[in-house]
């Protein structure tokens, strides 16, 4: 395993930051829906794009169009602090507790099919 790389570091760093401010900015605009725990909607999109982006980046690097830090910056910190599972989890959690059960497995089977779709997808844009 190679050395982790201060610059490396700094890029994930950065990433995450833009990745959080973004992830803020969609969920003040993001709808809502009363039969929904709350920012689920936001959460959805959140982490479908960030599985899109982290299916484009992932490409690059493996295929080597894309450097270490720039690796960092994007796919692991701008796209991991973009997409949450802890949110996804608490709405999950929610819906469970009021037995919601039609609604718990849309949402987690919506939010996790459409992540693996949006990866998918972001590998063939990227060119896979």
């Amino acid at each position: 395993m190679a050395p982790v790389r201060l610059v490396d570091t700094l890029c994930l760093a950065v990433g995450a930051g833009i990745g959080a401010m973004a992830r803020y900015a969609i969920a003040l605009r993001a709808p809502s829906r009363d039969e929904l725990p709350r920012g689920a909607i936001a959460t959805t999109i959140s982490d479908v794009l960030a599985s899109l982006l982290i299916g484009l980046m992932l490409h690059w690097y493996a295929t080597g169009r894309l450097a270490q830090p720039a690796y960092a910056l994007l796919g692991m910190g701008l796209a991991g602090s973009l997409g949450s599972w802890s949110a996804l989890a608490v709405g999950c959690a929610e819906l469970a507790h009021r037995r919601d059960w039609p609604m718990l497995a849309t949402y987690l089977g919506g939010n996790v099919l459409g992540g693996v779709l949006a990866a998918a997808i972001g590998w063939a844009l990227a060119g896979g």
